[in-house]
């Protein structure tokens, strides 16, 4: 979770009332940046950089903060007060198989496709990219509720790509069209508990479970902690069904899981 202090969402107001003259052709191609120089916070109107993240959009403004702001205070915490956080890992069902059926230059193209609608809900729902991992993601949220609700939207938005992918029925056997790309089947797993942060990762007993739950998981599934269920299952507005209690490598005890409807 990023905040926007109170100066620099004073500034942004201001800036957007000075920008009421920008063309649509400006407005398209910049963007309104914050930005952390000398122990005070700026609003600029420029274009977008490399690890810049969305902090908030409104209308046709977006206002996104750089990679520059690590440092800044109360900007960059992504867990709660407690150091409690939901890690959210990704990564595509047979990626292995279907990189060697595609070949190089298609497989890469659906990554694209793949990491630019992961990404696009990532930041709707406001969570922090860790990593990507090739053919997946780790990601933070300070609040659990969030986290469900934007693999929800992940699953829905992966689903309506696979929709438009789907060759239409043929009229006989042979007359049946190749897909021209194939279907991205993504699975996902979360959990919610407190984690070491250093150099910009996460780790501990809470992530590991995390990653070993989406390893469980099949493409278009949902799998989630107990914890997970509990802390976020009722803000996030979304139904469960309980998979049993599996034994997770690298875990002492048999951990309750449960698969997300959506």
């Amino acid at each position: 979770m990023i905040e926007v202090t109170e100066q620099a969402a004073q500034l942004l107001k201001e800036l957007r009332s000075s920008m009421q003259g920008a063309t649509d052709e400006e407005r398209a191609d910049k963007v309104l940046r914050l930005v952390y120089s000398g122990g005070s916070f700026g609003v600029s109107f420029d274009f977008p950089r490399e690890g810049d993240q969305v902090v908030q959009s409104e209308g046709t403004d977006i206002l996104l903060v750089g990679a520059d702001l690590a440092d800044a205070p109360r900007l960059a915490r992504h867990s709660d007060e407690q150091g409690t956080v939901t890690i959210l890992f990704t990564d595509i069902e047979g990626s292995t198989a279907l990189a060697q059926r595609l070949g190089d230059k298609a497989y890469h193209a659906l990554l694209a496709e793949h990491n630019r609608i992961l990404r696009e809900q990532v930041a709707r729902h406001g969570g922090h990219e860790v990593k990507s991992m090739g053919d997946g993601f780790m990601v933070a949220f300070a609040s659990a509720a969030r986290a469900l609700s934007c693999a929800v939207d992940i699953q829905k938005a992966f689903a309506a790509h696979n929709a438009e992918k789907t060759p239409a029925r043929a009229e006989s056997i042979s007359a049946r069209p190749e897909p021209v790309e194939a279907r991205i089947n993504v699975r996902i797993g979360l959990n919610t508990g407190e984690s070491i942060k250093e150099a910009g990762d996460y780790f501990g007993i809470a992530v590991t479970l995390a990653a070993r739950i989406a390893a469980r998981a099949q493409g278009g599934q949902i799998l989630v902690s107990e914890v997970v269920r509990t802390v976020g299952g009722s803000l996030a507005g979304v139904e469960f069904r309980d998979v049993g209690r599996k034994q997770i490598k690298g875990i002492k005890g048999r951990q309750r899981v449960y698969e997300v409807v959506w």
